[in-house]
C-alpha cells in the first residue's frame, strides 16, 4: 500500500531542461556574435578614420600657427600642389620652434599623397587619397578663392586654406585659418 517514491527525474522533465538550456544557449551565441560583429565594425571604422583625424589635425596645427614675414627668405608661398611657410608647430622638431614647413601633394598612380617636409628634409607621407582631386585654395579677407596665393604685398599670410578633395568617398574640404600673425611685422631697422 506504501507507493515506493521516485528518486530521479521523469523523461519530461530532462526533455523540459534540455529544450530551454538549448534555447537559452542559442539565444546567447547570437548575442555574443552581434556584439562581435558590431565590435568589428566599429573597430575598423576607428581604424579608419584615427588616420585622417591625425593627418588633419597636424596640417590645421602646423598652418594655423604660421607667421607673415616680410623677409624675402621666410614669405609665405601657396600654390594649388603645395604650400610652405614658417610654422611655431613642428610635426617632427621640438615643439614651439620655427621651422620651415612644406605641406605638398603628390600624384602617384591613382592616389594623391599628402606629403610633410620640415627644414628642406626628407618628406613624410601624412596621407593618401584614392583619387587625383585634391588642391589647396587660399582666401584673403576680401577675396575670393584663389589656386595661387600671391599677395599684392609680399609677406601677409592668407585669410583661410582650404585643402579640397574631390571624389567618391574622400569628397570633403578641409579648413584651415591663420591664427598667429598675418601681417609681418614692421622693423625700425628698415627706416634707418
Amino acid at each position: 500500500m506504501y507507493r515506493q517514491l521516485q528518486k530521479g527525474f521523469t523523461l519530461l522533465e530532462v526533455l523540459v531542461v534540455i529544450i530551454l538550456t538549448g534555447l537559452i544557449s542559442t539565444l546567447l551565441l547570437q548575442a555574443i556574435g552581434f556584439s562581435l560583429a558590431t565590435y568589428e565594425r566599429s573597430h575598423n571604422f576607428q581604424q579608419r578614420y584615427q588616420k585622417e583625424v591625425l593627418a588633419f589635425g597636424w596640417m590645421r596645427d602646423s598652418v594655423e600657427n604660421m607667421m607673415a614675414s616680410d623677409e624675402p627668405a621666410f614669405v609665405f608661398e601657396g600654390h594649388s600642389n603645395e604650400l610652405k611657410g614658417f610654422s611655431l608647430a613642428p610635426m617632427l622638431s621640438v615643439s614651439g620652434s620655427i621651422v620651415n614647413a612644406r605641406w605638398s601633394l603628390q600624384t602617384r598612380g591613382d592616389r594623391q599623397n599628402l606629403l610633410y617636409e620640415e627644414n628642406g628634409g626628407r618628406p613624410m607621407l601624412v596621407y593618401s587619397f584614392a583619387n587625383t582631386g585634391a588642391r589647396f585654395k587660399y582666401r584673403g579677407i576680401n577675396t575670393a578663392w584663389r589656386d595661387q596665393w600671391l599677395p599684392e604685398q609680399p609677406g601677409i599670410l592668407p585669410w583661410r586654406i582650404k585643402l579640397e578633395v574631390d571624389g567618391a568617398a574622400d569628397e570633403r574640404d578641409i579648413l584651415m585659418a591663420t591664427k598667429v600673425r598675418r601681417m609681418p611685422r614692421w622693423d625700425y631697422r628698415a627706416f634707418l
